[in-house]
């Protein structure tokens, strides 16, 4: 069963959330091993800062790590955009030393929507950078993504992509 969980949208329904990324990569193993070749190519990036990653997606999550390790940036990484939001806005929390966030738009508990309008409408991460890692690349879904402030919209975790909004948002000049 591919069914990984339900969600809200932003305004309210309830969406069932299917990991499309594992019923892809099932059906074209192919896609995997053309992302593995893609990560020999990527190249350290120079920062102390850490990327908040959330995904509901064990699969992606898996890539994530391997292509944020493979770049040797810091990234704490999250099962829904809840978990992200409870860490973000939780008093211990040092915000300065947070420099990028990546999230998916479809995940249980709180949406990367809901991500994106928490984090941007609280003056003390408001200037952290949101990228959305989604495969629902529907011209819709980035509307609303870019109309909540998120800072670029990216196809789901393409190596090539990841490095170079990393790159944008985080390397020391």
């Amino acid at each position: 069963n591919k069914l990984v969980s339900r969600t809200r949208y932003f305004d309210g329904r309830l969406v069932q959330v299917v990991d499309i990324e594992k019923m892809l990569i099932d059906v074209f193993p192919w896609i995997e091993d053309e992302k593995h070749s893609d990560l020999e190519t990527l190249s350290k990036i120079h920062s102390n800062q850490c990327v908040l990653l959330a995904d509901d997606s064990p699969s992606v999550l898996k890539t994530m790590q391997m292509i944020l390790d493979k770049l040797g940036v810091k990234h704490i990484d999250f099962i829904n955009g809840k978990t992200l939001l409870e860490h973000l806005f939780n008093p211990t929390t040092d915000v300065s030393n947070i420099g990028l966030i990546i999230t998916d738009l479809e995940m249980p508990e709180a949406s990367g929507f809901e991500v994106i309008k928490q984090v941007k409408n609280n003056p003390l991460t408001s200037k952290i950078p949101i990228v959305v890692n989604s495969s629902m690349s529907g011209s819709s879904n980035e509307d609303m993504a870019r109309s909540l402030k998120a800072d670029d919209f990216i196809s789901k975790s393409n190596p090539k992509d990841i490095q170079r909004v990393v790159k944008q948002f985080l390397e020391l000049a």
